[in-house]
């Protein structure tokens, strides 16, 4: 199963969900990097992370240890049915697009410093 999460649709809950399934079925699986998480914070799992707790990471893992990963969660490129020898379930969550604008404005007005200009990604 591919997870990949769209931002603002709820998708952070789903991974929290994920991760702990994960841990507790002591399944293989692969959390990726979160683009928003500073390298070093802790991910949803506990770990830490960095700039190569991605796809790379996946890619440098060998085609047997790729395939015996039950679930890939988070934020990733495309091209992960690449990288596995076994037919790949792709998932993700939608919304309602004005409401996921909304939502999407409200966060970066949240989380913009009094004066600042956000980000130009978040402008798009």
């Amino acid at each position: 199963l591919n997870f990949v999460h769209i931002p603002k649709t709820g998708g952070s809950s789903l991974e929290r969900c994920l991760a702990v399934f994960c841990a507790s079925n002591r399944l293989p699986c692969l959390h990726t990097f979160h683009h928003s998480r500073v390298p070093g914070s802790h991910s949803l799992a506990g770990q830490r992370t960095s700039a190569a707790n991605n796809l790379e990471q996946l890619r440098a893992r060998n085609q047997s240890a790729r395939d015996a990963l039950e679930i890939v969660f988070g934020h990733q490129e495309s091209g992960i049915r690449g990288l596995l020898s076994r037919p790949v379930q792709n998932v993700a969550v939608l919304r309602e697009p004005i409401e996921r604008w909304v939502s999407d404005l409200a966060y970066v007005q949240r989380h913009t410093p009094v004066g600042a200009q956000p980000a130009e990604s978040a402008c798009r």
